[in-house]
């Protein structure tokens, strides 16, 4: 699948970066745990497993989550306590 987001490629270099990066993946609908690789997500589409992201869309997203980890302390704990996210 192609969800063609655009900041998927903008650098993350504060904790409000990640922030906000964080709350727009779950805006949209395509939060996954953080410590989770993106290649692995997957969704139903006709009765099958895909991938949700394309593989350019997976490299961006794995640069992006080690951007988070050097800038904010708990990711998990930022989505569970402010996004207000019971499960990952």
């Amino acid at each position: 699948m192609n969800t063609n987001k655009d900041y998927f490629k903008q650098s993350i270099n504060t904790d409000e970066d990640a922030k906000r990066f964080l709350t727009q993946l779950h805006n949209d609908n395509l939060l996954f745990h953080p410590e989770h690789s993106p290649y692995l997500i997957t969704v139903k589409k006709d009765g099958k497993d895909v991938q949700l992201f394309t593989q350019d869309e997976c490299l961006d997203l794995v640069n992006r989550l080690d951007e988070i980890h050097t800038v904010l302390h708990d990711p998990c704990e930022f989505i569970v306590s402010h996004l207000r996210v019971n499960k990952l």
